[in-house]
């Protein structure tokens, strides 16, 4: 029942390297294709590196006007608006910090802190009531759309719950929101210009893919695939602009071979042509196989990443890969991605089969076995960003050995996250992930209940389907034991009750295997010939 996902497949099929056999290349040394690659520098400024060496950590930042990014005042997407409830407040992790998002009586999306006022309890276990307004479980308290108190229970009498709720201090923070593409986007800065500042800034989607994902929610297709990762921020950036990779850990996905690996030869090369061009400070083509050589990674702030693959850069059609990166806490990101070509996605469909439009839980379990080939070991290299080497002395990603072409985009981001990425988004004390866990602990790693299906109602749908599939099979059971009873061993019906019997214990095994990939899933790679 399995389908192969043509999204995912996209994703997959452009990564993998150029044959050769397809192409000639320039008569240029070898040093010429390495040159070009980018460094980072400030927002839309881009550093030429002269050789793969300058890519190295021990390579200098060449010093430009360089405006350090504020990780809080930009559009960052929290979750589908499909998995978001309607009629009560939602929890939503962000940043290191917790907010509650919630419908008003207008009908617009609202974003808070998720702390009352009062004594700091958590709003997202409230209620939404008749009126509108957002009430605390704890004692009542209530909040209007703009974060006002507008009631106070236990006040003395009128006055005292006038001059309670004036009170600056009763009121919860408010922060802009929009929905866009399918997807509910926070503004998490609490400046008092953060309204004119975010409502100034392109949210970082293309709008023929933000029309497409509105589309398909529409006709209740699925949008696209999300999933909490125990990973940090930065070490998942890496492994979405890391197309040298993706043939390698997904060996066997929709035809990728860990034989394919060779040489990509990264290049420099322009920011397409989006409406927030301005913020993608990261940008390179490479050698790729799927639709004649041309193949294309960028990454834009604060965390998208948009793989392109086409015959030529010009050419009229081609095929992309989309991804979101999300930075939740330490240690822990969040990862969207949606796939499609640019005919397709004008169509509002993308790359969805019959299967995934019958079964549309189809698209997650193929993602999921995407994510999974590079959980665990994501996971333990996070852990050893965090350790400094004893012989060299040095920490984090200064430990790494990049000899190729394809290590200059994961030195260039890496050099750009350190410097005008001030080494990312600053956390909260106490938010942090435990660090502790790693292949000793592969069932939390590859959760995939919690990390998807908890907050998945697609997901959801195809659980409580598997769970009608086992209670048809064993109702089957069930009458064909009866007809055996009643009918005995020589009656006429015998084969037929035997074979109905024995087709409802294959169906219920089946579900019951079908169910559990939306649980957890073992991902080892010795075992993936």
């Amino acid at each position: 029942m399995l389908a192969k996902s043509t999204q995912a497949n996209a994703f997959l099929a452009f990564t993998k390297p150029w044959d050769r056999s397809h192409h000639v290349s320039p008569q240029a040394p070898q040093q010429r294709r390495y040159q070009g690659a980018l460094l980072g520098g400030s927002r839309g400024t881009l550093r030429r590196l002269t050789s793969v060496a300058d890519a190295s950590p021990a390579a200098t930042v060449q010093e430009q006007d360089k405006k350090p990014v504020i990780w809080t005042q930009q559009w960052w997407p929290v979750q589908f608006e499909q998995n978001l409830e309607t009629d009560r407040p939602n929890r939503i992790q962000l940043l290191g910090r917790w907010f509650v998002a919630w419908k008003g009586k207008s009908g617009d999306w609202i974003v808070m802190d998720d702390v009352c006022a009062h004594r700091l309890a958590p709003l997202s276990e409230g209620r939404i009531e008749d009126d509108g307004n957002l009430l605390c479980a704890y004692h009542a308290w209530r909040f209007d759309e703009n974060g006002k108190c507008v009631a106070i229970p236990q006040a003395d009498d009128d006055k005292a719950r006038i001059v309670a709720c004036s009170s600056l201090r009763s009121r919860v923070q408010k922060y802009p929101c929009k929905a866009y593409g399918s997807l509910l986007w926070v503004w998490p800065d609490d400046a008092p210009a953060a309204i004119i500042d975010a409502a100034a800034t392109p949210i970082p989607m293309p709008a023929y893919l933000a029309e497409s994902l509105e589309k398909r929610a529409e006709k209740n297709l699925p949008t696209g695939y999300t999933r909490v990762l125990p990973y940090g921020y930065d070490v998942l950036v890496e492994n979405l602009f890391d197309p040298a990779h993706v043939v390698v850990a997904h060996h066997g996905l929709f035809g990728s071979s860990r034989y394919d690996a060779r040489a990509l030869n990264a290049r420099q090369d322009e920011p397409l042509d989006n409406p927030h061009k301005a913020n993608t400070v990261l940008s390179f083509e490479y050698d790729s196989l799927s639709t004649g050589g041309w193949a294309h990674v960028e990454y834009t702030l604060p965390g998208f990443v948009e793989y392109r693959g086409g015959a030529s850069r010009d050419g009229e059609r081609w095929i992309g890969q989309f991804l979101y990166t999300v930075p939740l806490a330490a240690g822990k990101s969040r990862a969207f991605t949606f796939g499609g070509s640019n005919a397709l996605l004008k169509g509002g469909l993308g790359f969805l089969p019959l299967p995934m439009k019958l079964f549309p839980w189809l698209l997650c379990i193929n993602f999921h076995n995407l994510f999974d080939g590079d959980s665990v070991f994501l996971r333990i290299q996070d852990i050893q960003l965090g350790k400094t080497n004893k012989k060299t002395g040095q920490s984090g990603w200064r430990n790494y050995y990049m000899p190729t072409s394809a290590d200059i985009m994961t030195a260039s981001f890496r050099r750009w996250f350190e410097t005008e990425g001030g080494g990312g988004p600053d956390m909260p004390k106490g938010q942090s992930e435990s660090k502790t866990s790693a292949d000793d602990q592969r069932e939390m790693v590859l959760d995939r209940y919690s990390q998807h299906t908890k907050e998945c109602k697609v997901c959801q749908k195809g659980m409580a389907f598997m769970d009608r599939v086992v209670a048809v099979s064993q109702a089957c059971m069930a009458m064909c034991c009866l007809g055996l009873f009643v009918g005995g061993p020589s009656s006429s019906s015998l084969w037929k009750w035997l074979m109905g019997g024995l087709a409802g214990v294959l169906l219920r095994t089946w579900a019951k295997k079908e169910k559990q990939k939306f649980h957890f899933v073992d991902y080892v790679h010795a075992e993936h010939d």
